[in-house]
């Protein structure tokens, strides 16, 4: 990948992929933004201090966002009400957390579409084309590399099928701006305007087969077994509904578990089925498996033992931090006001050109991925 096209920020993952590159730039951009307001209160601060007053401000916003906005979108509720610091909490990071339950965003991923709400011919979508037939039909010669139509046609560099074609960040948000807009803003209003998938067994194509990369999902198995995620059985009875083998259907002598005791993981009986046929027993089915097989309740997001795992896992990294934002040691009580008064719809907007935005930018306020007019658009 050619280092000029590449996004930097505080995690090398920024460039990994496009939705990636917008959240790492849209805190970058509100970091420098606290900046420049701390460098018009102290202009005698030295550059640290002023990164160092930035950095703290911004990381409290994200908390804010995370916990007040995230957290009860995906879990449908808000976490017990914050009472102060605890020194005897451990906030590390659990393996039934990382390689398990918060596993849970490559079931929720899907294909998505971009569409130009920045420029003055509307709203239409943003494709990407690698069909030939399509080229030959338009009386463009195609010669192995991708192209862009968007009204226009963008020829990409790079050898197709190589990490150097397809994952240049930077120049694909450039490509991303239509006739006349912004590619930032447009990925972005994009992402905010679609639903995600739902949750369960299915992981899309696009990360089961990455290119020059693997299957997605066979590398969060081998992930889970090599830093010994527990089986699912085990994390069901620690997170969720309990000891499978507690219900009388499912007596844990069997050598092979009954159809009755795999209805209790998952009502999906081609998918029980196919469990049956593969680990004979509920407690050999891999962690991260029987988390994606479990019946997530109507009205819900996620499955009940997915739920309760990171549950516990943010409650545990707010009260054992004693730099929380809440602290009321750490902040004054105006800065928390403000940060609390914060959502992430106020720092997109004041970061971009995008209106329209929902109160809460990760509940879509439109019902159809489909191409027609949307209400988050560009200014």
């Amino acid at each position: 990948m050619d280092p000029m096209y590449l996004m930097v920020s505080g995690d090398a993952r920024a460039s990994e992929d496009i939705p990636l590159t917008v959240l790492h730039t849209i805190w970058a951009r509100e970091h420098n933004r606290q900046a420049n307001r701390y460098k018009a209160i102290w202009p005698h601060a030295s550059d640290e201090q002023i990164f160092q007053l930035a950095r703290r401000y911004t990381i409290a916003e994200y908390q804010k966002v995370i916990y007040e906005e995230f957290i009860p979108s995906i879990l449908g509720g808000k976490l017990p009400k914050y009472s102060g610091y605890k020194s005897d909490i451990d906030p590390r990071t659990s393996t039934a957390f990382a390689t398990g339950a918060f596993r849970y965003g490559h079931s929720v991923a899907r294909d998505f579409d971009i569409y130009d709400g920045c420029s003055t011919n509307g709203d239409s979508k943003l494709q990407m084309y690698d069909n030939t037939n399509l080229f030959a039909f338009l009386g463009i010669t195609f010669s192995g590399t991708r192209l862009f139509f968007q009204g226009q046609i963008f020829r990409l560099n790079g050898v197709q099928g190589t990490t150097a074609f397809d994952y240049e960040p930077a120049r694909i948000i450039a490509l991303m701006g239509g006739r006349h807009g912004d590619g930032f803003d447009n990925m972005l209003s994009s992402f905010i305007r679609q639903r995600s998938a739902k949750f369960d067994s299915i992981v899309a194509n696009t990360l089961r087969n990455i290119v020059g990369v693997a299957d997605l999902l066979s590398t969060d198995i081998f992930r889970g077994r090599e830093n010994g995620l527990p089986n699912y059985n085990t994390l069901r009875t620690y997170y969720g509904a309990g000891n499978i083998y507690k219900n009388s259907a499912c007596p844990k002598s069997a050598a092979v578990d009954s159809n009755a005791c795999w209805a209790i993981l998952t009502s999906n009986r081609t998918i029980a089925s196919a469990l049956k046929r593969l680990y004979r027993k509920v407690n050999q089915v891999d962690g991260l498996i029987g988390l994606m097989a479990e019946d997530v309740p109507s009205g819900a997001y996620l499955a009940p033992t997915t739920v309760g795992i990171i549950r516990k896992e943010f409650i545990r990294k707010r009260d054992g931090d004693r730099f929380f934002y809440e602290n009321p040691y750490y902040f004054l009580r105006s800065e928390r006001a403000a940060i609390k008064s914060t959502t992430f719809a106020n720092i997109i907007k004041r970061n971009t050109g995008l209106i329209g935005l929902p109160a809460n930018v990760f509940l879509t306020n439109e019902f159809h991925n489909t191409g027609k007019p949307r209400s988050t658009h560009c200014s």
